[in-house]
């Protein structure tokens, strides 16, 4: 269904709607994710994909001239789904993955990635907004086409837009960003512009020469023209390479069973970060398989203004950041030595007024109305705060929510609203303040939230225990959320909690959810039931999930007290990784 098209010179821009097989996800619960590796405050974690699927609408820009055709989903956080490159003999060649759904997976920052297509993530390596309608915007040129997306962002308030464009003769697809702090302080960012496209054992590594930073289950620099591997087929397990002194400034990937090839180039001095994903040959396929439905393979090519995943930059208040590159769909082979970087003096600059505001609306419609009644002055226009059941929680980059919240507070005696105050001081990294705040609520929500923060934070599992066990009784008591919770603070209390704990999960007896399934082995290990604990745990079906070790470590436990050999406690029995630990990839480490 087409909702509108322009063509001029050439040049053809098309919105539209397309179908696509969506499989949902269950989130985590009403706690917010303040100060949570597991989570990005104030958006929700998912903890499970479902295993059936269901059609949703999507919509679609469409940008197309001579060479190339190129669509970008809005409502897929401004991914760019398809970049074709348009052959002779009037076939077309997809340099992009396209897995046919929407199945995420179990990686940071929300447990919700999927892979293919380019997605442009900020203020973390993956986009939290990967799922999320954003906004966008058309333009049409006598000579240029393009479509401009982003919006300002909830975690820090930080305003972000990219934008595909093509001009008349262009065969390639010029890709930018602009990155501005409008706010009172300096916050955390990086960004990287991450390709994910089709590979098979065959498919080519065509990278700079120099020394290169290999991340896999461990650590090391090799020289990539003497270590470094030509294909798919040589890598065994998952590894991230990142170039620490590239000899040119092009890399790209080129598959001869698919002719399909894709190239990047751009200014090393503005864009410096070059980087290859690959999930290998063999054992971790399945981290690929888990987001598509056919098994088929995709690896990873990304660009970025950081030199590595390890570090963030920061953006101050009033600072703006601006990165342009170019993107070459191709059908055959290409020397990436011989690649010209496209003269872009001629493009318009972007601007801060072209910047995005808050994207979607209903998730920000009753904090807007808390923050007029609070500018007015008018108590009788205080809204009810989010509910339990909403799992909206006050957006950490709103500056004058924190004042408007504590005013809804004082006047109106809520202590919904007291309870959001708190998070967001949470979200925003003032612990202590949050502690007073959510001390001052009767939500229930108030002390599940405290009791993380004083366990996690401030490493006090007692404080935590009389916290959670003051929850007044109801619904979020009995949450699994909430029992998780508990149950993870009695194993960090020093005295023996296997009685309580046993109690506690006597009420999921019947949940068969992968967390649940770790507290009932990590039980039966501190009850000496170590071949109850390793069965337990190797017959399950984990979804897999990246950088998190729990289950290997119980494995281990496990195995280790009966006495087996190694190969009983690999990672992959429990659908975990390997990965040695490195980079900035969760917004907090314990």
């Amino acid at each position: 269904m087409t909702s509108s098209s322009h063509t001029r010179t050439g040049l053809a821009i098309r919105e539209h709607i397309e179908s696509i097989p969506v499989f949902p996800t269950e989130k985590a619960g009403p706690i917010p994710t303040a100060c949570n590796p597991a989570g990005c405050y104030p958006y929700e974690t998912a903890i499970k994909t479902a295993s059936k699927s269901e059609l949703r609408d999507f919509q679609m820009v469409t940008l197309e001239n001579q060479f190339i055709v190129a669509t970008l989903c809005p409502d897929l956080g401004g991914r760019l789904v398809s970049l074709k490159r348009k052959n002779h003999d009037g076939s077309v060649t997809e340099s992009l993955f396209d897995s046919g759904c929407v199945r995420p997976a179990r990686i940071l920052p929300r447990g919700e990635f999927i892979g293919g297509g380019i997605e442009l993530s900020f203020p973390i390596s993956h986009s939290p907004v990967l799922l999320e309608k954003v906004l966008y915007r058309c333009i049409t040129e006598d000579n240029r086409i393009a479509v401009q997306f982003g919006e300002r962002e909830l975690r820090f308030g930080m305003q972000w837009l990219g934008e595909y464009s093509l001009g008349e003769n262009d065969d390639y697809l010029t890709q930018r960003a602009l990155f501005h702090n409008p706010g009172t302080k300096a916050h955390p960012w990086m960004s990287w512009s991450n390709a994910g496209v089709p590979c098979a054992p065959d498919t080519e590594f065509q990278f700079p020469a120099g020394p290169v930073l290999r991340h896999s289950s461990k650590l090391d620099v090799i020289d990539w023209e003497t270590e470094g591997p030509c294909t798919q087929s040589e890598i065994s397990e998952m590894t991230g390479y990142f170039w620490q002194d590239p000899d040119v400034n092009a890399f790209g990937v080129y598959t001869p069973s698919l002719n399909s090839g894709l190239y990047h180039i751009a200014d090393r001095d503005q864009m410096p970060g070059i980087k290859l994903w690959s999930d290998g040959v063999g054992r971790d396929e399945i981290w690929v398989n888990q987001y598509t439905t056919d098994n088929r393979q995709c690896l990873e090519i990304q660009a970025g203004p950081l030199a590595d995943q390890s570090i963030k930059a920061h953006l101050s208040p009033g600072e703006s950041h601006a990165q342009i590159e170019f993107w070459i769909p191709t059908s055959k082979r290409l020397n990436i030595r011989e690649l010209d970087l496209p003269d872009a003096r001629h493009l318009p600059e972007l601007r801060i007024d072209d910047l995005f505001s808050w994207a979607r609306e209903e998730s920000l419609e009753i904090f807007k109305l808390l923050l007029a009644a609070y500018r007015n002055q008018e108590p009788e226009r205080i809204p009810n705060a989010p509910g339990e059941e909403s799992n909206l929680w006050a957006p950490s980059g709103i500056d004058e929510l924190g004042d408007a919240m504590d005013w809804a507070s004082d006047v109106s005696g809520s202590s919904a609203w007291r309870f959001q105050y708190g998070s967001w001081l949470a979200g925003r990294n003032e612990v202590d303040a949050a502690l007073k705040q959510l001390s001052l609520s009767k939500d229930p929500r108030a002390y599940a939230l405290a009791a993380w923060l004083q366990h996690f934070v401030n490493k006090s599992p007692q404080s935590a225990l009389a916290l959670i066990e003051s929850i007044p009784d109801g619904s979020l008591k009995s949450k699994q959320q909430i029992i998780l919770l508990h149950l993870e603070v009695f194993r960090a209390c020093d005295e023996d909690t296997v009685e309580e704990r046993q109690k506690l999960l006597a009420s999921l007896s019947d949940s068969q959810d992968d967390q649940v399934i770790e507290e009932k082995a990590a039980l039966l290990i501190d009850r000496g039931q170590a071949r109850e604990a390793y069965d337990l745990l190797i017959n399950h079906s984990f979804q897999p999930v990246h950088q998190r070790y729990r289950r290997t470590e119980l494995l281990q436990l496990a195995v280790t007290a009966l006495g087996l050999s190694a190969k009983a406690a690999l990672p992959e029995l429990v659908g975990e990784d390997t990965l040695a630990e490195f980079g900035a990839y969760q917004e907090y480490t314990s």
